[in-house]
């Protein structure tokens, strides 16, 4: 059985448009009572486990907020290596324990398991996201289409200008890129079965707000497959938790480009010229996508896409999103975080 990363593409998409990002509450749970205006502000901690282990479960946010930031605190401490001179010298200092940049390996596989931390505050239809690590922090006014990057260590800032520009990429271009591309691009018909069911896990307290639990597998099976399209089967697993806090509507529109839109039409996507005929199992729950997640954990299950049901057995990546430090800040708190400090200069 053969199984491509064209066609695993294709059931990410048709996943992406019907995955249940949020369970259908029959009376969803409200924040905690506020005064108003207020503006939301919240901590996010990204990860993906190694070794296919089961991933922690929600409820856990504050200790590991405080894993990264000790192990933040911990290699600030760390001297910082001489730097090498040329691959050599880089190679042998990999050799010796440090990797570029003066991060050794098992420090940096130990930040990498312990996830990626960021702070997200939305004011109107603007959006500042923090590294609370590495001290940086880039502001996005879509309005204006500007990008201010802070570092707040060095006290220095940076604005550009995100205005859509002409692509002026050369014509012609690679001709094994091309030959790919040809290939990638035949017509091809397959029948993709996909299942979809979700359990209710019920009601959960996290980070002070009553939660609600959902527990969602989608399966997906691919047959008869012609042309650029190809038979294999995949499986995707989600657990989440989410709250009746309403997400800010503040994201960047991005400007359309040609020929790389997927296209839905009939209900089916399509990619390069592998066109899948789209059968439904089961009743996904569709969800509204305004609630904010506090917890998530999505497992794929990679056995079948990798050569076929024996290529890769019990290979399980997962991804988990935790959400806490939720904060409530007034326009008189907020403003200031969306402008140039004062005191930084332009670099």
């Amino acid at each position: 059985m053969r199984f491509s990363l064209a066609s695993f593409g294709i059931g990410l998409l048709a996943v992406a448009a019907i995955w249940p990002h949020t369970a259908t509450l029959a009376a969803a749970p409200r924040p905690k009572p506020t005064k108003t205006p207020l503006y939301l502000q919240y901590d996010q901690i990204d990860r993906m486990p190694f070794g296919g282990g089961t991933p922690a479960p929600p409820g856990a946010f504050s200790q590991d907020y405080q894993a990264i930031m000790d192990a933040a605190k911990n290699q600030a401490t760390q001297p910082t290596p001489k730097p090498h001179r040329g691959f050599g010298g880089m190679l042998g200092g990999i050799m010796a324990g440090h990797m570029p940049g003066g991060m050794n390996p098992s420090d940096m596989f130990a930040m990498m398991k312990l996830g990626t931390l960021s702070r997200h505050t939305f004011y109107r239809n603007w959006v500042r996201t923090d590294d609370p690590v590495k001290e940086t922090a880039v502001i996005t006014k879509c309005d204006l289409h500007q990008y201010i990057t802070l570092d707040l260590k060095a006290k220095t800032y940076t604005i550009s200008d995100t205005t859509p520009c002409i692509d002026t990429t050369p014509s012609g271009g690679n001709p094994m890129i091309s030959g790919r591309a040809a290939q990638y691009n035949k017509p091809g018909t397959a029948d993709m079965t996909m299942k979809a069911t979700s359990t209710s896990l019920g009601p959960k307290t996290l980070e002070g707000y009553l939660t609600h639990g959902t527990s969602s597998v989608m399966e997906m099976a691919t047959t008869n497959a012609t042309g650029s399209c190809h038979n294999g089967d995949s499986k995707m697993t989600q657990v989440e938790y989410i709250s009746g806090i309403v997400k800010p509507r503040a994201y960047c529109p991005l400007p359309k480009v040609a020929n790389r839109t997927p296209n839905f039409a009939g209900g089916s996507p399509s990619i390069g010229g592998c066109k899948p005929r789209m059968h439904m199992q089961g009743r996904p729950m569709m969800g509204n996508h305004t609630l904010l997640a506090f917890y998530r954990a999505m497992s794929f299950d990679t056995g079948a896409m990798m050569g076929g049901r024996g290529g890769a057995a019990g290979a399980h990546p997962t991804m988990v999103m935790e959400r806490g430090n939720i904060h409530w800040l007034t326009k008189e708190e907020i403003i200031p975080l969306f402008e140039i400090p004062p005191g930084f200069t332009k670099k």
